[in-house]
């Protein structure tokens, strides 16, 4: 296959050098750490019978967590060490991902980085595992809440203390866990701080929610239904006049001072939400880490099912199923997505610890404001995950729906294309920077005569992909600019073409994916390059032969190119065949593995 020589394109998502890898090498003893810990006989205990059961287990093994590793912001600022244990637990136990994602990074985390020392001790508390952390930001009543968030913290000059109040029951925070009995919470509470009866902007403020004898004086939670998705004591909370000390103001570099006068070195109230939320980002790349694992452990356990599993069905009797084609192309496709997604994971933590103090300015929500392209990793990791594991789930017989890993698997990358940051309007807002030339410009393809191209040429797949970004790019720009003739506020511009921006951001993550996959290739073993060069064509194939109608009709593809695409699945089926179980069986660079590759 050609190696592709176009000069990189900006890009929202920008590609980091080929020889990044998503750790630093540690020492074998984390590593070691992490297999001592989860061989602990908690980890393999079943569930019991009902929720409590459920969730009662899931905070034995946080417990365990915390005796063998400390949970602490030594942990909570040490990307490696974190990463790799999030990895390692979302394959065992989603919802302790879950938990320790909470705990670590919206909890600890939050505390250490915008708090004035401990909040009054708080830190300490969550450190010595006496509490749980628990983030509560979104509420009921309205969609976009955290844009508009009722709860209200108004401080109270004489006390110098802040009262935090839930005005009616839209305004409850929900879901937040924090409805098991028995299990101290402290809440990192996101509220609109109100200051001499001005709106001051949205900042956290932490405090107890509960201890071992139940919720605080003034703290009303009430447990939900049982989730589907990612099992936890779910439950929705109100305050009703909670006395807050001003320690557990996580001001940020915000003041109150002794004469009562605020004061924000941010200039508006959206730069305050945003930065309120930043830690966001460090919950969507952790989510990147977990969502590529429980997508790797799914194909890994697919293909070697398939391989295994013999079928009686008459077309081919007494056969491994994965010689049938149709199991090929589900596999190998999952297996090449899969490939791409721990290249691309790799690469956005690179880039994100080199961006994470920059912040662009808030548009339509905050989750995109700090880290751009991590969101938008965060956006793709989680739907193409979605779309492997329910692959591997489909195509494993009755054991994909009677066994607890696959829905599990996907019932966290599920949910987590709405918890930290909605995917959409992740997308959306993407898309609007893209109109605005915000970090980024549309890509040129640079490639002569297309038509002379094979289709295992990887310059023919990228000039493809760069190509029908640019003219979804293009044609966003024109209909906009249609739009604003005629119409006179930002929602009748932009809602017609909300189908098209969103259309234009997959566009571009399938050309990243795609340039991510290649540039990573060439650092794979060598042992493995000629099967990672293969998983790259296949993806290439599957990124490119749903559009080549319009490929054909633009003229970037001619009538007996387009045809050898219909051909050429089955040609790297049979040549990856040989490849597919070593590659699912090694760890693809995913973070956690010892075997990874540097």
């Amino acid at each position: 296959m050609t190696e592709p020589a176009t000069p990189p394109t900006t890009t929202l998502l920008t590609l980091q050098p080929a020889a990044t890898v998503l750790v630093s090498r540690r020492p074998a003893s984390w590593s070691d750490r992490l297999d001592e810990l989860l061989r602990q006989e908690v980890f393999h205990q079943p569930a019991g019978n009902g929720p409590q059961d459920r969730h009662h287990l899931t905070y034995r093994r946080l417990s365990a967590v915390h005796a063998a590793l400390g949970l602490d912001r030594t942990l909570a600022t040490d990307p490696d060490r974190l990463h790799a244990l999030f990895a390692r637990t979302a394959v065992v136990d989603p919802s302790l991902f879950h938990l320790l994602a909470s705990h670590l990074v919206a909890g600890i985390g939050i505390i250490s980085e915008y708090g004035d020392g401990s909040a009054g001790g708080l830190l300490e508390h969550l450190e010595s595992s006496a509490a749980v952390a628990a983030v509560l930001i979104t509420e009921a009543g309205h969609g976009a809440s955290h844009i508009a968030q009722r709860t209200r913290a108004a401080f109270d000059p004489v006390t110098r203390e802040f009262v935090l109040h839930t005005p009616d029951d839209n305004a409850r925070k929900q879901p937040s866990t924090t409805g098991l009995a028995g299990v101290p919470k402290v809440g990192l509470v996101s509220a609109r701080l109100f200051v001499d009866g001005l709106d001051r902007g949205v900042f956290t403020f932490a405090l107890h929610l509960s201890d071992k004898d139940g919720p605080r004086p003034g703290v009303e939670i009430t447990p939900l239904p049982q989730a589907p998705l990612i099992p936890a004591d779910y439950a929705a909370v109100r305050f009703h006049h909670v006395r807050i000390p001003f320690s557990g103001w996580l001001a940020d570099g915000a003041t109150i001072d002794d004469a009562g006068a605020f004061d924000d070195p941010l200039s508006s109230r959206d730069a305050r939400l945003a930065r309120t939320l930043a830690f966001v980002a460090d919950m969507q790349l952790g989510t990147c880490v977990a969502a590529s694992a429980v997508a790797r452990a799914s194909i890994t356990s697919a293909l070697n099912d398939s391989y295994r599993r013999i079928t009686m069905a008459r077309l081919r009797p007494g056969v491994p199923v994965i010689r049938y084609r149709t199991q090929q192309r589900a596999l190998f496709g999952a297996l090449a997505t899969t490939y791409a997604l721990c290249c691309l994971t790799r690469h956005v933590r690179s880039a994100h610890t080199a961006t994470k103090s920059a912040s662009s300015p808030m548009s339509w929500s905050p989750w995109a404001a700090t880290d751009q392209a991590t969101a938008l990793a965060k956006a793709r990791i989680t739907e193409a995950a979605d779309h492997v594991i329910g692959t591997c789930r489909l195509h494993t017989g009755a054991r994909g729906f009677l066994t607890e890993p696959f829905p599990a698997y996907q019932g966290l990358v599920q949910g987590y294309q709405l918890a930290a940051g909605s995917n959409q309007l992740i997308k959306l807002d993407a898309a609007r920077a893209m109109t605005e030339g915000t970090q980024y410009q549309p890509p040129e393809s640079g490639l002569p005569e297309p038509e002379a191209r094979e289709p295992l040429d990887q310059e023919l797949w990228r000039h493809l992909l760069r190509r029908r970004e640019h003219h979804l790019h293009r044609r966003l720009l024109d209909e906009l600019t249609k739009a604003a003739a005629t119409e006179h506020d930002e929602f009748s511009v932009w809602n017609d073409q909300l189908l098209l921006a969103e259309t234009l951001t997959e566009s571009h993550l399938d050309r990243v994916l795609l340039e991510t996959a290649l540039a990573d290739s060439r650092s794979a073993p060598a042992a493995l390059r000629p099967g990672i060069d293969l998983l790259c064509a296949i993806l290439a194939s599957e990124l490119i032969s749903p559009h080549r109608a319009w490929y054909l009709t633009s003229g970037l593809l001619t009538p007996a190119q387009a045809a050898a695409w219909d051909s050429l699945p089955l040609t790297l089926y049979d040549r990856v065949e040989p490849h597919a179980r070593t590659l699912a069986n090694t760890s693809l660079g995913l973070i956690g593995d010892a075997e990874g590759w540097a």
